[in-house]
């Protein structure tokens, strides 16, 4: 698999961002439901399978490097939302990527990334 480029946009990435949101929703639907009425909390816990899933077998299917580098670009935004890490000081969890930009589906939008 190709390293990422520089103006990749990981819709994979952004896919599992919006599965959370609702997984969110469900989770809420399943609390505002009376007991005994409605759906409960069902579509909840098969959607939270599905995205486990989703996260996991991408390994078998895509290789270890490639399942990684998605892992990693799941966590980039957060890391690097409001981290201003140009002056070489990182947090203890924070490692630059040592070879490229082969260790995340950002490409060159982050640098740092989850030290796993």
């Amino acid at each position: 698999m190709q390293p990422a480029s520089p103006d990749t946009v990981p819709y994979g990435v952004l896919a599992l961002y919006g599965a959370f949101f609702v997984w969110l929703a469900t989770f809420m639907s399943g609390f505002r439901s009376k007991p005994g009425k409605g759906m409960g909390y069902g579509p909840f816990v098969l959607l939270g399978l599905a995205i486990a899933l989703f996260i996991n077998v991408r390994y078998l299917f895509e290789g270890l490097p490639a399942g990684l580098r998605f892992f990693n670009g799941v966590y980039d935004v957060f890391i690097n939302l409001g981290g201003n890490f140009t002056d070489g000081k990182l947090p203890p969890n924070v490692v630059r990527c040592d070879n490229g930009q082969d260790c995340t589906v950002w490409g060159e939008n982050y640098y740092d990334h989850h030290a796993a």
